[in-house]
């Protein structure tokens, strides 16, 4: 059953707003939003609170600013609380967004260049080590913006009718309009950020001209400063070189991007589960990664100052183990809904579930993969989190792979859907 809404005093469903009827759905978007009144998601019945947004070219619906968990979980409006997510760890002047969709980071790595170079305090680097007391940062990383972009754009959910819907169109698609009304250190990102379409080769040359011309726009000194631009995309490999570490992203392929060796070793060193995934893609593991690039280089060379990286599924879900993907995977083929809770930049002994279940009922159900052994601080935080989910009544799920094995298959028959995902 499609998912459905109130707008201006009619109902309309998920599939008009997008598939059919898209005039008729924009107008009445339109009416309400002249008129300051608010539509709501029917996935409760007494209805949740929309908002809608104006954009350039179109208006869109989208929920309230942390009303995610207010919505059923089967609704693709649903979002789990801050506080069940790395996003409760910050200071509330960390990430902020506003009814409008106005959204303001605050980001640990200025974007731009500073007396003392990037390269000697590379993003990501002081958060290794973060102590208790700073419980509560009020700058965010280059992972928790991108996290937050994926959560903002709903790309750590799954619901079954997103089969064959998901794509790097999806991304370029999806954060591009976030962009459009974020600010980063309290400078407007669009413009600042590029995301490269496909590749497609008969498009080369466009292509190339237009990443050009945003790197030359986007980094151009306005003579006070010199500004960073930042780059979304998929790596497609690295390798060392007597000139430092060449990267290849898999949409540019006309360029190579290079970081000098200070640099890769903080980016290794901080990601290096990551990036080991380069090298076996047989599970459809991506690593996705976000890029400060500088002015200089030759043509075709770009200078990377810093960054940060994320594995992403075939359907775009961020995996921090190649147990996860498994999962995930196994869960999109069963025509599971889910979500993937995100770390942001949380300490390491901030647990949070691995997935949650959505199509069970009435509230989440948490499922756990306990693919480490070995370790007395790790055995100690499984067993008192197990304990937990047992003295909270609350159902959930695991799989141990040190007891069930590692293969494909080996884990826990999933719980049973109670109704099928993203009915209302």
């Amino acid at each position: 059953m499609d998912q459905t809404f109130r707008i201006a005093g009619q109902i309309v469903t998920r599939s008009e707003m997008h598939d059919s009827k898209i005039s008729f759905a924009q107008g009445l978007l339109r009416a309400d939003h002249a008129r300051g009144i608010r539509p709501r998601c029917l996935c409760r019945p007494e209805g949740v609170e929309m908002v809608v947004r104006r954009h350039p070219a179109r208006f869109v619906l989208a929920r309230m600013p942390d009303s995610g968990n207010l919505h059923d979980p089967s609704c693709e409006s649903f979002d789990l609380p801050a506080g069940e997510t790395g996003r409760g760890q910050y200071h509330a002047t960390g990430i902020q967004i506003d009814e409008l969709g106005q959204l303001s980071v605050t980001l640990e790595e200025p974007l731009h260049e500073t007396r003392r170079r990037v390269a000697s305090v590379p993003p990501e680097e002081s958060i290794v080590g973060r102590s208790r007391s700073l419980r509560k940062p009020n700058k965010t990383t280059l992972l928790g913006l991108v996290h937050e972009f994926w959560s903002q754009a709903g790309l750590n959910k799954w619901h079954p009718h997103m089969q064959g819907k998901r794509g790097w169109w999806t991304v370029r698609k999806r954060i591009n309009e976030i962009v459009q009304t974020t600010r980063v250190n309290q400078v407007p990102l669009s413009g600042r950020l590029w995301i490269p379409e496909a590749f497609k080769a008969e498009a080369r040359e466009a292509q190339r001209e237009a990443f050009r011309t945003f790197l030359d726009h986007a980094t151009r000194s306005d003579g006070r400063r010199q500004p960073y631009a930042l780059l979304l995309a998929p790596l497609a490999g690295e390798k060392g070189t007597k000139y430092g570490r060449r990267l290849s992203i898999t949409h540019l392929k006309e360029f190579a991007f290079w970081m000098e060796d200070p640099v890769w070793d903080v980016f290794h060193r901080r990601f290096e589960r990551d990036l080991t995934s380069l090298s076996d893609r047989s599970d459809g593991i991506s690593v996705l990664c976000i890029l400060i690039l500088s002015a200089g280089r030759s043509e075709g060379n770009v200078n990377v100052v810093g960054g940060s990286a994320m594995r992403i599924t075939r359907e775009l879900i961020p995996v921090d183990s190649r147990y996860e993907v498994r999962i995930a995977n196994a869960l999109v083929q069963e025509g599971r809904a889910f979500i993937k809770p995100l770390r942001y930049d949380a300490l390491a002994s901030d647990v949070f579930p691995d997935f949650e279940l959505l199509d069970v009922g009435g509230r989440p159900l948490p499922m756990e993969i306990y693919g480490f052994a070995g370790s007395d601080e790790y055995d100690r935080r499984k067993h008192e989190k197990l304990a937990s989910y047992a003295a909270s009544g609350r159902p959930f799920w695991h799989w141990d792979v040190a007891t069930a094995g590692a293969a494909i298959g080996s884990w826990p028959p999933f719980p049973l859907a109670s109704r099928p995902a993203g009915t209302s």
